[in-house]
């Protein structure tokens, strides 16, 4: 059952060029869900592709919550299934497994029938499990999905994408690390981290699905390879977070690689909504940070608080771009964690499910 928060959201406006004050320091091997000192233990919030659920990761497995509130579970306890994403026609769900010390991406129906491997044994056992495939991404015509792997002969941890249905896995890239994949709109191309080996630096690359046309859009070593980069629905543009200065910044950069810019100068996750005309993302500065939304044309922002001392995290945009939906660790009760769905201004927040820790 849907549960209303409190009645108002504390919302502030102000121009782009106002800089938080406060220092928030950042280690390089904190997980992406980090902010100010705590980690969210629900990871990876991912809506359905009609916008009626969502699915996530906790360290008790991975579920399903309906908008009613209504919650299903689809996988037991698994550490490494932090990136779920949904079948093109939402009946499934991709995830990751730990199967005999290897990662392997399964896609499991929603209906209870047991997951189906996509990715194969791939032959060797090093002293950590073997990730076989990690980080599923499908395309958005549903026709393909990207990931990761280390396979034998492989040096570093490389880009593969395969078929829906796991057939023609192939590896696209020779660089070095990679990290955080992501699908253009239309579904032709990829962005990506290459990370420098020991560092969670390294630069923002785009390549065609198929391997060829590869580009560096940076040059400067500063990407942030934990954060994910997202393409403006349009195609011609990319957001992305580095670090600079042991502060996080967001970025904007064209397709060409030209125009690089700082949007925020001290935030993280951030993403595009749906049409294009709003960036959703966390401002850091603060104690624990502010769920910010950014007009990309007027340069404004609006802040969505929640009353009480909170966290958030793993904010997303329904796909028609109409609710946002955000995990917030509320500090007089540190025994939970709620899933909040609102509007798409922040308002009229309702908390759709809570998990205890």
């Amino acid at each position: 059952m849907l549960m209303r928060c409190a009645p108002e959201v504390v919302v502030s406006r102000t121009g782009l060029s106002f800089v938080i004050g406060l220092f928030l320091a950042l280690s390089l091997i904190v997980m992406p869900a980090q902010a100010g000192g705590y980690t969210a233990i629900i990871q990876a919030l991912v809506w359905s592709p009609d916008g009626q659920a969502l699915a996530f990761a906790s360290r008790d497995g991975l579920f399903v919550v309906n908008l009613d509130g209504e919650q299903q579970r689809i996988t037991d306890v698994d550490p490494l299934n932090m990136t779920p994403a949904w079948s093109s026609d939402g009946q499934a769900l991709l995830s990751v497994l730990e199967v005999n010390d290897q990662a392997q991406i399964y896609q499991t129906p929603l209906s209870g029938e047991a997951g189906v491997a996509l990715t194969p044994d791939v032959g060797w056992r090093p002293t950590y499990y073997a990730p076989g495939g990690v980080d599923p991404v499908r395309s958005p015509d549903g026709q393909f999905i990207a990931f990761l792997s280390l396979r034998e002969g492989d040096e570093f941890q490389s880009l593969y994408v395969m078929a829906a249905d796991g057939s023609d896995q192939r590896r696209l890239t020779t660089l070095g690390n990679i990290g955080r994949p992501v699908w253009s709109p239309d579904s032709q191309s990829l962005a990506f981290v290459v990370h420098f080996t020991g560092s969670a630096l390294g630069n923002l690359y785009v390549m065609n699905r198929d391997g060829s046309h590869l580009q560096a859009l940076t040059d400067s070593g500063d990407v942030d390879s934990y954060q994910w980069p997202s393409w403006s629905p349009l195609g011609d543009q990319i957001v992305f977070c580095s670090i600079q200065q042991n502060k996080e910044q967001i970025e904007q950069i064209n397709l060409d690689g030209t125009a690089r810019h700082t949007l925020w100068d001290h935030g993280r996750a951030p993403v595009y909504s749906p049409d294009g005309q709003q960036l959703l993302f966390l401002a850091l500065g603060s104690k624990w940070g502010d769920l910010t939304l950014m007009d990309m044309s007027e340069h404004t922002t609006v802040t969505i608080r929640l009353p009480g001392e909170r966290a958030y995290f793993e904010a997303s945009w329904s796909p028609d771009g109409t609710k946002i939906a955000f995990v917030t660790h509320r500090f007089d009760d540190p025994k939970s964690e709620d899933i909040v769905v609102a509007e798409n201004d922040g308002s009229h927040p309702q908390m759709l499910v809570s998990i205890k820790l």
